[in-house]
């Protein structure tokens, strides 16, 4: 039997109805969920397995119990190699304690899959980032460096980091979700401004006339999608960084056109009928492509550089909410659609993962 433990996955595939808990359901695990049904579909095929769905809830006797009786375990984790906990409401001390389980009590070989790291700054001296990296989990991932068969990273600079931490067995894999390959490949040759575009987490552009946006873990978005009475203070944030933006994703609220997913099936009902996605949210590249439709990602941050420059998907910084930037409010998608079409046939031709 596989033990897989996961960070922090959405176990209710039918999805969340309560308004109250929208947010904290679906908020920084979105991309998890698609990363874990992908590990599942690739990596176990029809094995037997136990899984542990969130490293930030206690760990019960029966899980301890259950894992231990595995004869391989596999964990996996997000971009941890950073300066803080992403999860404003996760308990880091039970998070703390779950590690130390893995570390003292499983006395099974393991393999890390997922590892990442992320900064705003993508390019962050990897010495710097290295001291800003919590001591706890450092020392925690020396401490199980000896029954870890594989450190899989989402790339080559997070590899580095291992090896600045003289971490052995590091194997650059890339992000598990972007190699689910269940739908079918779609050719896509042409591309106008009428035709439907997704816009993933925060973008917009003008000159779209037909586009939907989906949302991962922008949280008063999700409030106001949830019914919330809202006033536009509310929303600021977004204001302070695009009007366009701002008010275009209210207008689209109320045609019913601002979207999330949970996993690759409900990101199918989404994305299928599209001709590109872009945008910031790297995970909605990944379903984009999953399902088809050639996705462009916009967001600037070491964690997108990173997986977009390993895994060759179109990466336009320039365009992502940096400051002075219109947002890519200006530019023609159809000449950016040209510019990345290569690499997207270039992304069907890989094979699936195995291991």
């Amino acid at each position: 039997m596989i033990g897989v433990i996961n960070h922090n996955r959405i176990s209710n595939n039918s999805g969340i109805v309560s308004g109250d808990s929208l947010f904290s359901d679906f908020a920084g695990n979105t991309g998890h969920a698609l990363i874990s049904e992908s590990v599942v579909r690739n990596f176990l095929g029809q094995k037997s397995y136990y899984s542990v769905n969130n490293l930030y809830v206690s760990f019960t006797t029966h899980d301890i119990d259950m894992l231990k009786k595995c004869n391989h375990i596999i964990i996996i984790l997000k971009d941890y190699l950073r300066a803080d906990e992403s999860y404003s409401e996760a308990n880091v001390e039970i998070f703390k304690s779950n590690l130390k389980i893995i570390q003292n009590q499983l006395d099974v070989q393991m393999t890390i899959l997922s590892l990442g790291l992320n900064n705003h700054d993508a390019s962050i001296n990897l010495d710097d980032l290295v001291a800003l990296i919590p001591s706890y989990f450092k020392e925690w991932l020396k401490a199980i460096d000896h029954k870890t068969f594989k450190f899989c990273t989402r790339g080559y600079k997070s590899a580095e980091v291992l090896d600045k931490l003289s971490i052995n067995n590091i194997l650059p894999l890339g992000c598990p979700s972007y190699f689910y390959n269940k739908f079918p490949k779609i050719y896509i040759d042409d591309y106008n401004n009428n035709d439907l575009t997704i816009f993933n987490g925060v973008f917009c552009n003008k000159k779209s006339k037909n586009h939907i946006y989906t949302i991962q873990d922008e949280r008063i978005l999700f409030e106001i999608l949830s019914g919330k009475k809202y006033q536009k203070s509310d929303y600021a944030y977004f204001y302070n960084m695009s009007e366009l933006y701002a008010d275009d994703i209210m207008s689209h609220k109320d045609l019913n056109k601002v979207k999330y997913f949970f996993n690759f099936s409900s990101a199918k009902d989404i994305y299928i009928n599209a001709k590109l996605s872009i945008g910031s949210r790297i995970h909605g590249g990944v379903a984009s492509l999953s399902c088809g439709v050639p996705a462009i990602i916009t967001n600037h941050d070491l964690r997108a550089t990173e997986m977009c420059e390993f895994l060759n998907i179109p990466h336009f910084p320039k365009l992502g909410f940096t400051e002075g930037s219109d947002f890519g409010e200006s530019i023609n998608l159809m000449d950016l659609f040209l510019l990345q079409i290569k690499e997207y046939y270039h992304f069907w031709e890989r094979d699936g993962m195995k291991i």
